[in-house]
């Protein structure tokens, strides 16, 4: 498929949204779970050697082939950090609050790679009496933040502008359930763009900028790096849903000889947690890659993957 073919594919994203439902398994299940996946790819056998990140100064795993050759894999993420901070933040607070009047739901600033986003300790001091003063108008639907208001006194005007202040992007009354105590749902918003598949690119050479000297210590035949993608890289979790390839060549140096990028998604099917996978040799082009059966792999050569 030519860039061309690729660029006309790309689809229009009004915001970006977490799928708070999926998060990101821990280093030891990621690691293992692509070490085997590349080894039912290529027919080979696991052996860890530094797994779970350990020192950081060797690679994670030698994958041996049935011939005798040694393939050197090195397992990363592409996770955000600011992203995870963020929805840590909101999960670990109560947002119930018996004197809010009714309930809501409100879209906050997303966190970014580079950008906090919304400071949640101050959203949740704050935000609520602010949007206890809202809740007094008549509101029938609709967005309070982002759609036309009916006249708002004075203090409904600086409470809008104090929300917008606080990260607030959107916000809707939602009656609370009879007898229920009113609360606050929260989601993210935020950048719209493109999809496009570029940033899994731009991915790719920040993993091999942090994992090229172990690679290129590695005495193997060949040298794999292995980058998983979730929900908290919007951009590229974006890109590899809708199965859009990058149209840029990427060049990925002289130490790595294959690179593999998997969109982790909890139990996609019995077999996996990638929902897609995505392979580039060095010097050829991104191809979309058929998920291996990789439990029932690890199962016939007698390793338990859970």
């Amino acid at each position: 498929m030519g860039p061309g073919t690729n660029r006309a594919r790309r689809r229009r994203s009004t915001s970006y949204r977490l799928h708070v439902g999926i998060r990101p398994a821990p280093n030891e299940a990621l690691e293992l779970e692509a070490a085997w996946t590349v080894a039912a790819l290529l027919c080979g056998r696991p052996k860890g050697r530094d797994p779970g990140g350990g020192s950081g100064s060797t690679h994670d795993f030698d994958v041996h082939l049935p011939e005798g050759r040694v393939v050197a894999l090195e397992v990363t993420s592409s996770t955000v950090r600011e992203v995870v901070e963020m929805w840590d933040a909101i999960l670990g607070r109560d947002w119930a609050f018996p004197d809010l009047g009714r309930s809501w739901s409100v879209s906050l600033a997303a966190a970014t790679r580079g950008q906090a986003g919304t400071r949640i300790d101050r959203f949740h001091k704050q935000g609520p009496p602010l949007l206890r003063t809202l809740g007094q108008v008549p509101w029938s639907s609709g967005d309070v933040l982002g759609g036309p208001a009916p006249e708002l006194s004075s203090a409904g005007r600086q409470a809008r502008s104090d929300l917008r202040a606080l990260g607030a992007r959107h916000a809707n009354p939602v009656d609370a359930l009879p007898g229920g105590v009113p609360m606050i749902v929260l989601g993210v918003t935020g950048p719209a763009g493109w999809v496009d598949g570029n940033p899994v690119n731009d991915a790719v050479l920040r993993a091999i900028t942090e994992n090229e000297a172990k690679l290129a210590a590695a005495e193997a035949e060949e040298r794999h790096l292995f980058l998983w993608v979730d929900s908290t890289d919007a951009p590229c979790e974006a890109a590899m849903a809708t199965f859009t390839l990058p149209s840029d060549i990427v060049d990925v140096g002289a130490v790595v000889d294959h690179v593999w990028v998997a969109l982790w998604m909890r139990g996609q099917t019995a077999d996996s947690n990638i929902h897609s996978l995505w392979h580039l040799r060095r010097g050829g082009a991104w191809e979309r890659v058929l998920v291996p059966r990789v439990r029932s792999y690890a199962k016939a050569v007698a390793v338990n993957l859970g």
